[in-house]
Protein backbone atom coordinates (compact mmCIF):
# COMPACT_ATOMS: atom_id res chain seq x y z
CA UNK A 1 0.00 0.00 0.00
CA UNK A 2 1.63 3.47 -1.00
CA UNK A 3 2.24 6.07 1.43
CA UNK A 4 -0.60 8.31 -0.01
CA UNK A 5 -3.28 5.22 0.41
CA UNK A 6 -2.03 5.06 4.11
CA UNK A 7 -2.16 8.59 4.95
CA UNK A 8 -5.82 8.82 3.08
CA UNK A 9 -6.87 5.80 5.04
CA UNK A 10 -5.73 7.80 8.41
CA UNK A 11 -7.41 11.16 7.40
CA UNK A 12 -10.82 9.22 6.94
CA UNK A 13 -10.82 7.65 10.43
CA UNK A 14 -11.31 10.53 12.96
CA UNK A 15 -8.79 8.23 14.98
CA UNK A 16 -6.20 10.73 13.85
CA UNK A 17 -7.75 13.75 16.03
CA UNK A 18 -6.98 11.92 19.21
CA UNK A 19 -3.39 11.55 17.92
CA UNK A 20 -1.05 14.38 17.84
CA UNK A 21 1.69 12.25 15.79
CA UNK A 22 -0.77 12.16 13.25
CA UNK A 23 -1.62 15.18 13.08
CA UNK A 24 2.44 16.40 13.11
CA UNK A 25 2.85 14.15 10.44
CA UNK A 26 0.13 15.93 8.14
CA UNK A 27 1.65 19.28 9.19
CA UNK A 28 5.09 17.99 8.66
CA UNK A 29 3.88 17.94 5.06
CA UNK A 30 2.84 21.17 4.70
CA UNK A 31 2.56 23.66 7.79
CA UNK A 32 1.08 26.79 5.64
CA UNK A 33 -1.52 24.21 3.72
CA UNK A 34 -2.34 21.85 6.74
CA UNK A 35 -3.77 25.61 8.22
CA UNK A 36 -4.89 26.96 4.75
CA UNK A 37 -6.78 24.14 4.96
CA UNK A 38 -7.93 24.47 8.76
CA UNK A 39 -6.42 21.29 9.85
CA UNK A 40 -8.87 18.90 7.37
CA UNK A 41 -7.03 15.82 6.18
CA UNK A 42 -8.99 14.73 3.58
CA UNK A 43 -9.05 18.44 1.84
CA UNK A 44 -5.52 18.47 2.68
CA UNK A 45 -4.55 15.05 1.25
CA UNK A 46 -6.71 16.65 -2.00
CA UNK A 47 -4.08 19.19 -2.77
CA UNK A 48 -0.76 16.82 -2.51
CA UNK A 49 1.06 15.49 -5.10
CA UNK A 50 2.01 11.97 -4.99
CA UNK A 51 5.05 12.60 -6.64
CA UNK A 52 6.33 15.50 -3.87
CA UNK A 53 4.55 13.26 -1.48
CA UNK A 54 7.18 10.49 -2.05
CA UNK A 55 10.22 13.54 -2.10
CA UNK A 56 9.03 14.95 1.21
CA UNK A 57 8.65 11.44 2.97
CA UNK A 58 12.47 10.65 2.14
CA UNK A 59 13.34 14.07 3.43
CA UNK A 60 11.42 13.47 6.85
CA UNK A 61 11.54 10.18 7.47
CA UNK A 62 8.15 10.11 6.69
CA UNK A 63 7.15 7.19 5.55
CA UNK A 64 8.12 5.01 8.90
CA UNK A 65 5.58 7.84 10.60
CA UNK A 66 3.30 6.71 8.71
CA UNK A 67 3.21 3.23 8.70
CA UNK A 68 3.47 3.11 12.75
CA UNK A 69 0.19 5.48 12.65
CA UNK A 70 -1.46 3.34 10.09
CA UNK A 71 -0.96 0.09 12.19
CA UNK A 72 -1.77 1.42 14.91
CA UNK A 73 -4.95 2.48 13.86
CA UNK A 74 -5.77 -1.08 12.26
CA UNK A 75 -4.80 -2.54 15.50
CA UNK A 76 -6.99 -0.33 17.63
CA UNK A 77 -10.14 -1.13 15.30
CA UNK A 78 -9.27 -4.89 15.16
CA UNK A 79 -8.83 -5.00 19.09
CA UNK A 80 -12.23 -4.06 19.09
CA UNK A 81 -11.31 -1.07 21.74
CA UNK A 82 -13.49 1.32 19.92
CA UNK A 83 -15.27 3.78 22.30
CA UNK A 84 -18.56 2.16 20.88
CA UNK A 85 -17.68 -1.29 21.02
CA UNK A 86 -16.55 -0.63 25.03
CA UNK A 87 -19.28 2.01 25.76
CA UNK A 88 -22.18 2.41 23.52
CA UNK A 89 -24.58 -0.11 24.27
CA UNK A 90 -27.74 -0.26 22.06
CA UNK A 91 -25.40 1.76 19.21
CA UNK A 92 -23.89 -1.87 18.50
CA UNK A 93 -27.32 -2.80 16.87
CA UNK A 94 -28.22 0.93 15.36
CA UNK A 95 -24.52 2.45 14.63
CA UNK A 96 -24.53 6.48 14.37
CA UNK A 97 -22.38 8.08 11.58
CA UNK A 98 -20.97 11.27 11.84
Amino acid sequence: MSILARLRQLARNLYWVWHPEIIEIFRDLDAQQWRRLEHNPVAFLAHVDESTLAQQAADLALEARVTRAFHQLEDYLEAGATVTQRRAGPLKRFPVAY
